[in-house]
C-alpha cells in the first residue's frame, strides 16, 4: 500500500498557502488530476471542494538555472542560447570539437529507474550493433540502489566511455556539458529537467521524448 502521507502534506500546504508555484504546466496538470484520487483515501475533512480555489491561486514558475559558468561568463545567460536556435536544422553545425571524432553522447541525469536507463542503453547497444561510432559520458548521481542496467552498460560500452559516474567538480561537469554533442533523455518521470537544460545551455543538441515536461523546454517551432 503506498504511503500517501507526503502527498497529503502537499495538499494541506497548498490549502494554507497564499500562492502555489509549480515547476511546469505538466507538473501542475498531473498534480491536480491526482488530487481527487488522493483525497478518496482521506474521506474526512479533505477539503476537496477547495480544489478550484487552489488552482486559481497557482502558477507555473520554472526553476532558475545559473548559466554563467556554462557560458564562460559571470552573468546569467538565457537557458536556450541564440547559437543553438540558429543551428537547428543545419546538421553540419551541430557537431562540436574535432569533426573527425565520433559524436559525444551525454547522460547527466540521476541513476534511477524513473529515468528509464534501460531504454537509453538499449539505443546505444543498437548503435554498437550497427557499428555506428560514438563516445559516451555517463554522469549523474544515485541516492539509492543503482539500477542493474548501469553495471551492464559499463561493461558493454567500455570502449565508448569517456567518463563514468558522478562528477564531483562543477567545473569538470561543465566541461563535459560543453563537449557533448547530444544529450538524451528516455525518462518516464520528469516534472522539469534541470540537467537537460544545463546541457542545452552548453550547446548539446537534445533528443527528448514527446511527453512529461519536455515539450515545454523547447520552443514549439523547434519541435520535429
Amino acid at each position: 500500500k503506498p504511503d500517501l502521507t507526503y502527498a497529503m502534506i502537499n495538499w494541506l500546504s497548498q490549502l494554507a498557502a497564499d500562492h502555489v508555484a509549480f515547476n511546469s504546466h505538466y507538473h501542475a496538470t498531473a498534480w491536480f488530476a491526482e488530487v481527487p484520487r488522493l483525497l478518496k483515501h482521506f474521506p474526512d475533512y479533505n477539503h476537496l471542494a477547495q480544489l478550484r480555489d487552489v488552482q486559481a491561486k497557482s502558477s507555473v514558475l520554472p526553476v532558475g538555472i545559473a548559466c554563467g559558468l556554462i557560458h564562460g561568463r559571470e552573468i546569467p545567460a538565457p537557458v536556450l542560447p541564440e547559437p543553438f536556435v540558429e543551428q537547428v536544422g543545419e546538421s553540419e553545425s551541430l557537431r562540436k570539437g574535432d569533426p573527425s571524432e565520433p559524436p559525444l553522447i551525454l547522460w547527466n541525469q540521476r541513476w534511477e529507474y524513473d529515468k528509464n536507463p534501460k531504454a537509453f542503453f538499449h539505443c546505444l547497444y543498437a548503435l554498437q550493433k550497427r557499428a555506428i561510432p560514438f563516445r559516451l559520458v555517463v554522469a549523474g548521481e544515485n541516492f539509492r540502489q543503482v539500477p542493474r542496467e548501469f553495471e551492464e552498460a559499463r561493461l558493454r560500452l567500455a570502449n565508448e566511455l569517456i567518463h563514468w559516474g558522478y562528477v564531483k567538480s562543477y567545473a569538470d561537469y561543465v566541461a563535459y556539458l560543453q563537449r557533448a554533442d547530444l544529450v538524451i533523455s528516455t525518462a518516464i518521470h520528469e516534472f522539469f529537467g534541470i540537467s537537460i537544460l544545463e546541457a542545452i545551455a552548453a550547446g548539446a543538441f537534445p533528443l527528448l521524448p514527446n511527453r512529461l515536461s519536455y515539450p515545454e523546454l523547447i520552443p514549439p517551432e523547434l519541435h520535429p
